[in-house]
């Protein structure tokens, strides 16, 4: 009888011991939460403006007989560089340096947006002596 006693009163010890190390840990995993999904609005933040910067210059090289312009805002913490036939976009997140590059069939003028503040800006292309220039305009 005092062995089940014994078992039983350690199974319920455990169970007490548990759910107090649950009780500790939990505001953590809410932490831990938190943090990935700031990480993903960032990198949403990133691709979206990618992304736009992506379908203007498609339109663009479809339709290039007008110019195109566009207000689009700039993320934190981004440079693009657009040189050849290539657009870079080079990004920070939590100190770490992501970048993605872009091949098109039309060449661009050398361009270099390196530590643009973040706001809204009008996003122009141009054909300049068949090349394409993008600027950055407030």
């Amino acid at each position: 009888m005092t062995n089940l006693l014994e078992k039983s009163l350690i199974t319920g010890f455990g169970i007490f011991a548990l759910i107090l190390f649950l009780i500790l840990i939990a505001p953590f995993f809410q932490e831990i939460e938190e943090y990935k999904e700031s990480e993903k609005d960032e990198l949403d933040e990133y691709s979206n403006f990618i992304n736009k910067v992506d379908s203007a210059i498609d339109y663009f090289i479809n339709n290039h007989e007008t110019e195109y312009i566009e207000k689009i805002e700039y993320p934190v913490n981004i440079n693009v560089t657009f040189t050849g036939n290539y657009a870079i976009f080079s990004f920070l997140i939590d100190g770490e340096v992501y970048s993605k590059t872009l091949n098109y069939d039309a060449q661009f003028m050398h361009k270099n947006y390196c530590n643009v503040p973040p706001k809204i800006y009008e996003l122009t292309i141009t054909l300049n002596s068949s090349l394409i220039c993008i600027n950055f305009n407030n």
